[in-house]
């Protein structure tokens, strides 16, 4: 009966329903995005080595060896001065996890792109907290209130994120 009523409400019988219908565009948006996310973060880089430079200087030179873009505050990298790095057979984010250690800035992966920003108020915090902590995230349907299987959450700042369960729920460590 409730199929009949489905059918009969789209008028069109190879229709699928909304709910599988928004997990097939996650399922898809988050596999096209793990891609660009283990392609940009598994680019090895075979020698990285900068001298007394500024932070802008040090992330012009790892953009060279890249091809991965990168977007920040030229100015507000200019400030941080003084950096040296010397690394060989790194990837991509451990080299710039080391040349951000220490600062007040942070990088995201968006797409095919880095930005570098200052870390916030509420980032420091967290990043002041010893022990690691689970976050958990129920991520529904807005029209429906249905729980959506298959979406991604990430803790923005980091590399650490996952897909929904079955339930719309996804457990993520922050450490």
């Amino acid at each position: 009966m409730e199929k009949s009523e489905h059918y009969r409400r789209n008028g069109n019988k190879k229709s699928i329903p909304r709910s599988w219908h928004c997990f097939l565009q996650c399922a898809i948006t988050c596999t096209l995005l793990l891609g660009l996310s283990f392609s940009a973060q598994a680019q090895k880089i075979e020698r990285f080595s900068v001298t007394n430079v500024t932070l802008k200087e040090a992330i012009q030179q790892l953009e060279k060896q890249t091809d991965v873009g990168f977007f920040y505050s030229a100015k507000e990298l200019e400030e941080l001065k003084g950096i040296s790095l010397t690394m060989e057979n790194a990837e991509l984010f451990e080299i710039l996890h080391k040349l951000l250690a220490g600062t007040d800035f942070a990088f995201e992966k968006i797409g095919d792109h880095i930005t570098i920003n200052r870390i916030s108020r509420i980032q420091k915090f967290f990043a002041s907290v010893d022990s690691s902590q689970t976050v958990t995230i129920t991520v529904l349907d807005k029209e429906l209130g249905e729980p959506l299987p298959g979406a991604t959450a990430m803790i923005r700042g980091t590399s650490q994120g996952g897909a929904t369960d079955v339930n719309g729920i996804v457990k993520l460590e922050y450490v």
